[in-house]
């Protein structure tokens, strides 16, 4: 994160570092520092998936955590991407928190 790579430059699927690291289950940590470092929360992949969707579809209430502790207090878009809500997702994933 110190080479002056940007932190929010998109792959071919609009997908940020930190939608990566979401879904690599690097952690909360990962994410406190990748927001730290001026990555943006607000991001969405060219499907609309949020980073929050993402955290909801990979189970990871740490992760969920710190986006909202940032300010990712906004509704999921799973629903208007996958046609799911983030009960339907945590409930596909198997949890209850």
């Amino acid at each position: 994160m110190t080479d002056g790579s940007d932190l929010n430059e998109t792959d071919d699927h609009g997908q940020t570092m930190l939608m990566h690291a979401v879904i690599c289950g690097a952690g909360a940590a990962v994410v406190r520092q990748l927001v730290a470092a001026g990555a943006v929360i607000r991001a969405c992949d060219e499907d609309g998936c949020t980073r929050t969707d993402l955290a909801i579809l990979w189970h990871d209430a740490g992760v969920m955590a710190a986006l909202l502790t940032a300010g990712a207090g906004d509704t999921a878009n799973v629903a208007a991407s996958l046609g799911l809500s983030e009960l339907h997702c945590a409930a596909l994933r198997g949890s209850a928190s």
